[in-house]
């Protein structure tokens, strides 16, 4: 046996593919790759902070600084200050108004209430990993960018306010230059540790794939979808990250699937002419994810699941989630359902303010009842049979 091959133990032969792979030839580890990501509030805080220079300007135009008016002194640190706090409360609050609109209808469904009437209190009470996640870092965020620029405001402690009442070699403008500088710090950590995170790149998902924001033409993918699946696992249950599949048999269901919720979602938002019904909307998606219902090594019950949110609606899939839960088998759910008479749902009903709401049905060309990908998927006996 050739002694230079690499040796592999019982664990490394049981172990799937991709991952047996890894232990053989491991991955090349990457850390000069700096600012993968950088935050939108940056393209608004750096511009911010170079406007200080017109209260700077001011400040020293009527000598503002060798004022023996206290409040005159601190002007110009508490007015930049105040452009600072203005700045992020700005962003914070674009930010929470997106969440609204993407969440809304989600957390709505869970708690079960209209989703016009889902408030900043219900986004924080959901139970949806994917909702929570989102506020948790929402509240972090923000709380770091405003620690920030409470360092602007450092004139108004006691002992430096006194120190800057002396008229040494500190004064008003050393006390700003300490909250840029602290600033400056802030950023270059951003830059080092800042990663994307899951909404942030559903917002851009959203804006490319189904506003077409500047990018017409942009269809959603299997592949789009895959790596926002793959995105939230790793955040909210490592476990479930689908990577270690990519070498395995399975890989070829996995996309299956995803391809067949990027064919329903394309066709709900009128990316594609519509060919059968089509109601499989962002909320609906972030309903399934973010409530653990989709899981990729259970393609038929996942595929099961998208297939009856999409005839049926939410509510139809917490019924039939809690079946299952209960221990009920997928062959037995699925037939009563039917039985039970669930009512199909006209269209989507998406707030009228919403930004991901489908275009107008005239883009929508009447086809066959079934798409190409729905038969396919039906001949693999793992999608629910239409009435």
């Amino acid at each position: 046996m050739d002694e230079s091959l690499p040796k592999t133990d019982e664990n490394s032969a049981q172990a799937p593919p991709r991952a047996r792979d890894q232990l053989l030839h491991p991955e090349t580890q990457i850390t000069g790759r700096f600012g993968q990501y950088q935050s939108g509030f940056w393209q608004l805080a750096l511009p911010a902070l170079s406007a200080r220079y017109i209260g700077r300007t001011i400040s020293q135009f009527f000598n503002w600084h060798d004022s023996p008016n206290p409040f005159l002194k601190r002007l110009y640190a508490i007015g930049t200050g105040l452009v600072m706090v203005g700045f992020t409360t700005f962003y914070a609050k674009r930010t929470l108004d997106d969440m609204k609109r993407i969440f809304s209808q989600a957390v709505g469904c869970e708690l079960g209430k209209d989703p016009q009437e889902v408030g900043l209190r219900d986004l924080w009470k959901s139970e949806n990993v994917i909702v929570h996640r989102t506020m948790r870092n929402f509240f972090k965020y923000n709380a770091r960018r405003y620690a920030t620029n409470a360092t602007f405001f450092n004139s108004l402690i006691p002992a430096v306010g006194r120190k800057i009442d002396e008229k040494g070699k500190f004064d008003i403008y050393s006390s700003v230059d300490a909250g840029i500088g602290i600033t400056g710090t802030y950023l270059i950590s951003d830059v080092i540790n800042r990663k994307e995170t899951f909404f942030e790149r559903l917002q851009n998902f959203i804006d490319i794939k189904i506003n077409h924001a500047g990018r017409a033409g942009e269809l959603i993918t299997a592949n789009d979808l895959i790596a926002l699946y793959d995105m939230q696992a790793k955040e909210n249950n490592p476990a479930h990250s689908i990577s270690s599949l990519m070498a395995t048999e399975q890989w070829s269901s996995v996309q299956a699937f995803f391809a067949r919720m990027a064919d329903l979602m394309n066709q709900t938002y009128h990316n594609t002419p519509a060919e059968s019904q089509a109601n499989f909307t962002i909320p609906t998606l972030i309903y399934l994810l973010g409530n653990g219902l989709l899981d990729p090594q259970k393609t038929e019950q996942s595929l099961a699941l998208v297939e009856v949110a999409n005839r049926y609606g939410m509510d139809a899939v917490k019924q039939m989630a809690v079946a299952l839960q209960s221990g009920a088998k997928l062959e037995d759910i699925l037939p009563q359902s039917d039985a039970q008479g669930m009512q199909q749902p006209a269209g989507a009903n998406l707030p009228e303010e919403s930004v991901i709401k489908p275009r107008s049905k005239e883009w929508a060309v009447p086809a066959p009842e079934l798409s190409q990908v729905e038969k396919q998927a039906q001949r693999g006996g793992f999608v629910p049979t239409r009435a």
